[in-house]
């Protein structure tokens, strides 16, 4: 008997690699095409069209007096109407809303004799949801303190019959007797 020949390994010559996208028509290119660019289109849409609203003033946990309240915010837009909005932050009150068109906002004396010192609250801005807008959002929340509080100014004190320039007021005309009133117009029936 003789013996086996030993077998020597065969190389097998790797196939010519296949593009994969061999099996795509050109209408399948065409649809996949119109895909990616309404995914870009809406991602584009999502980050470039809404205004980016960055609140600056008070800073987070800042504490300040309620007479330094001054709220700044910065906006890559312009002709847009804000809303700021106060909370507190224990119970989630509002304790102040104010619509301005500019990108900021001081509270005046009044408002600012809402905020109780020692206290936390919370602020951010949106667009004015009361008016038609091409942008509609709400930012995030930042926290700060009040640590001293401010009276609420006094009342005005004028009486009705001044007004603010300490002038009387002139009276109010008086029908006269001798005129008469005008006659109706509607048709009387007797």
């Amino acid at each position: 008997m003789s013996s086996p020949e030993p077998k020597t390994p065969k190389f097998i010559a790797p196939e010519k690699d296949k593009v994969l996208l061999d099996g795509f028509s050109p209408t399948n290119f065409k649809i996949f095409g119109v895909i990616i660019f309404l995914i870009v289109a809406a991602f584009g849409y999502k980050f470039f069209s809404k205004p980016n609203v960055k609140l600056l003033t008070p800073k987070s946990e800042q504490v300040l007096g309620a007479d330094e309240l001054d709220f700044q915010w910065e906006s890559n837009k312009s002709n847009i109407s804000y809303v700021i909005e106060v909370y507190d932050k224990e119970d989630s009150e509002l304790v102040m809303r104010q619509i301005t068109d500019q990108i900021g906002y001081k509270p005046d004396r009044y408002q600012q004799s809402f905020f109780q010192a020692n206290h936390n609250y919370y602020w951010l801005v949106m667009s004015n949801p009361d008016i038609e807008q091409s942008y509609n959002f709400r930012t995030e929340s930042i926290n700060f303190t009040i640590n001293k509080a401010v009276e609420a100014p006094p009342l005005p004190t004028t009486t009705p019959e001044q007004n603010p320039s300490g002038q009387t007021p002139s009276p109010t005309p008086q029908p006269n007797d001798s005129q008469q009133p005008a006659p109706s117009l509607e048709k009387q029936y007797y």
